[in-house]
């Protein structure tokens, strides 16, 4: 979900219809970058999200991140990961910026006018967030995800493991097996 559209009655509304965790896609925990990046939602959307799926008792939820953003440096992606492990979250998936043709970012971004990241330094963000996460109690399960105990993604391994699931959202996606 984005973190513009949590409040507290929509949760609670999924919570009596069973939904027991929720993905944030949070992105990034620097307001600057929110904005360069296009991002519909802001830093106070983020905390308003956090405080409302704490008032609605959600305690199993994930927080996405995305790494080598146009102009993200080391110390940008450094304090949004321990931000990130700040926030009483179970789950983090961390994705590396994929730019692809036919996307709204595909269509705005333009090379040398919003500088990526170079390889070394999209490498060195993915050894960071192996080590702050990992240091802080999260198992890294999957090359994108890391887990406190008992909290991996139930989704991804019945993905992996080719059995049925059911998805919902904008984006979502199911498999039926059989």
């Amino acid at each position: 979900m984005d973190p513009g559209t949590f409040d507290f009655k929509r949760l609670q509304q999924l919570k009596q219809i069973g939904i027991n965790r929720i993905s944030m896609g949070v992105q990034s925990f620097d307001e600057n970058m929110l904005k360069s990046c296009g991002r519909a939602h802001s830093l106070s959307d983020i905390y308003n999200a956090l405080d409302a799926l704490n008032k609605s008792d959600f305690d199993n939820f994930s927080i996405d991140l995305i790494s080598s953003l146009p102009g993200m440096s080391m110390n940008e992606w450094d304090n949004t990961l321990r931000t990130a492990i700040s926030t009483p979250c179970t789950h983090i998936s961390v994705y590396d910026l994929q730019i692809e043709d036919n996307t709204a970012f595909g269509r705005w971004y333009s090379p040398g006018k919003f500088p990526l990241p170079n390889e070394e330094l999209s490498t060195e963000m993915y050894k960071s967030a192996v080590n702050i996460l990992v240091s802080s109690g999260f198992e890294h399960y999957e090359v994108s995800n890391y887990a406190k105990p008992n909290k991996r993604s139930i989704h991804n391994q019945k993905y992996w493991n080719c059995e049925s699931y059911w998805g919902f959202g904008l984006g979502s996606a199911s498999f039926l097996s059989g």
